[in-house]
């Protein structure tokens, strides 16, 4: 089993390094909460109990569901379309606006005051203004003009991927939550498995097993990797469901690909599957629709629930239980043009009143259920039931 999926889930607070919740409440703690300090030389097995963020709180900010309206748009600064999409699909993640209204990292980051850029305390700001400021439209120049502190990839003013700014986005919202931690530690490493614990990955982290059989002994060999989205092969699928289970399709291992079961000392036959161990609370689909600089600009059918039980590792319990994995949508990401470098990026968004908006920069106007499931979707935004 992976670290993270095997540490002891509670809420006790001499068994977890900091919960980030110490008051649950719409009141802010009045105090920062600083991060507690590791016990001295940690051992595997004592690290395994430690959470940077408590389960059950994202489970009671998972509970909250309070945008019931469409908020403000967002200017275009000159080819941020890519930036201005994703951003608005962020702002109605609704746990993620949960945990920022409780004001905790900002109270714990340390950014004021320093040359540091904390694109995290910039979203802090940003995303409620956007959900509280309808019919306005707000300028994300400081988030923009920083581009490149995300990655040197990114260059303000020219057309980028809206996949490759979420990906760097999340890397360091990531570092953002883990700094403070890391320098009430001083000369200490953060173990990965703790790492893997914050906020970032208990709203969006999952674990995928990949996992092979020897095809004489059947002993199987399992190896797990944390993952913040999950990237689809569309070519030769007709929808999300058909491109999912291409994704965990079974592959054989023979001939010159044989594989070394320690078990049997020696090379074998074997079947390798990659399956979804630990299902995230908010899943994010990104479909590969660039090859090349060229886009496969096919319609990809997708619905307002998403069932994930089949592509789970253990299946077959949840399946006697008669336990499912289901999500929701609550956002799609559209990009319109025939190459990644150019083009036009907007979004759909839904709020907790169940209507659908279209966010097109600064313009958002009133949209259906059934013109979003029209859509060539680039990245879809799904809540955990």
């Amino acid at each position: 089993h992976p670290p993270s999926v095997t540490v002891c889930l509670c809420d006790d607070a001499t068994r977890v390094i900091n919960t980030e919740f110490r008051l649950l409440s719409k009141t802010p703690p009045s105090t920062s909460p600083l991060p507690p300090q590791l016990p001295p030389s940690p051992s595997k097995k004592s690290t395994m109990q430690f959470h940077l963020c408590s389960p059950s709180i994202i489970n009671q900010l998972m509970s909250f569901s309070s945008i019931k309206y469409v908020g403000a748009g967002l200017r275009n600064l000159g080819n941020s379309c890519f930036m201005n999409a994703t951003i608005q699909c962020l702002a109605y993640t609704q746990v993620f606006q949960n945990y920022i209204y409780q004001k905790i990292h900002t109270k714990m980051c340390g950014a004021h005051g320093s040359n540091r850029v904390c694109f995290m305390c910039e979203l802090h700001s940003l995303l409620p203004q956007i959900i509280n400021r309808s019919g306005r439209v707000l300028e994300p120049r400081k988030l923009f003009n920083n581009l490149p502190h995300l990655s040197s990839a990114l260059v303000p003013g020219r057309q980028e991927d809206a996949h490759e700014f979420w990906t760097a986005l999340m890397k360091h919202m990531q570092s953002s939550v883990i700094l403070p931690h890391k320098n009430a530690n001083p000369g200490k490493k953060l173990p990965i498995a703790v790492q893997e614990t914050s906020v970032i990955y208990k709203i969006w982290g999952g674990y995928l097993r990949s996992q092979i059989q020897c095809s004489t002994c059947h002993k199987n060999s399992n190896t797990y990797d944390s993952i913040l989205d999950l990237s689809l092969e569309i070519r030769g699928c007709q929808s999300i469901a058909s491109a999912l289970q291409k994704y965990t399709a079974q592959e054989k291992l023979d001939g010159d690909n044989k594989y070394f079961c320690a078990h049997c000392k020696q090379k074998q036959n074997a079947i390798k599957q990659l399956t979804i161990f630990d299902a995230p609370n908010i899943l994010i689909l990104h479909l590969k629709r660039f090859e090349f600089g060229t886009k496969i600009d096919k319609f990809i059918k997708f619905e307002n629930s998403l069932d994930l039980t089949p592509f789970m590792s253990k299946h077959r319990k949840y399946q006697e239980k008669g336990v499912k994995i289901t999500y929701t949508l609550y956002a799609v990401l559209i990009h319109s043009g025939r190459y990644s470098n150019c083009g036009h990026y907007y979004s759909y968004i839904k709020t907790a009143s169940n209507k659908w908006y279209l966010c097109n920069d600064n313009n958002i106007k009133s949209s259906s259920t059934h013109n979003v499931l029209q859509q060539h979707g680039y990245l879809f935004f799904y809540q955990r039931d």
